[in-house]
């Protein structure tokens, strides 16, 4: 949520303008998780949210885990895993379908999202189609 809103002289104020080009830069990254995108009917993890666009399932990685294992289960078998980065997308290592093996610290203070491709026929795929 952001609460920005001009003085009661008409002008945002430096600090608002900083966190509104802070939120730009991080959309231009990561906008494809936002952007038409539904709200996941998953449950939320303790380490962040997730939104879904047909069969890609969207980790908002809020806190990075220490031991660089993101468990992503009740989503249904990721088949690939991909890290949202400046430079592109980073293939990321899969453990039994429903771990992912992260590289590194998180590329973002906001939230890094990491983009997992579900098999055709999961769990999340079917509860997304019902009305």
């Amino acid at each position: 949520l952001l609460n920005v809103g001009p003085t009661a002289q008409g002008k945002i104020p430096p600090e608002s303008v900083s966190r509104l080009q802070a939120m730009g830069k991080w959309l231009k990254l990561n906008g494809e998780a936002i952007y038409a995108a539904d709200a996941s009917p998953v449950e939320a993890p303790a380490w962040g949210r997730y939104t879904t666009r047909g069969n890609t399932v969207y980790a908002h990685v809020f806190d990075w885990p220490a031991d660089g294992v993101l468990e992503v289960e009740g989503i249904g078998k990721v088949k690939s895993a991909s890290l949202l980065r400046p430079n592109g997308k980073q293939e990321l290592k899969l453990q039994g379908g429903s771990k992912v093996i992260l590289a590194g610290n998180a590329p973002s203070q906001i939230a890094s999202v990491v983009e997992l491709k579900l098999r055709q026929y999961s769990r999340l795929a079917l509860l997304m189609q019902v009305p």
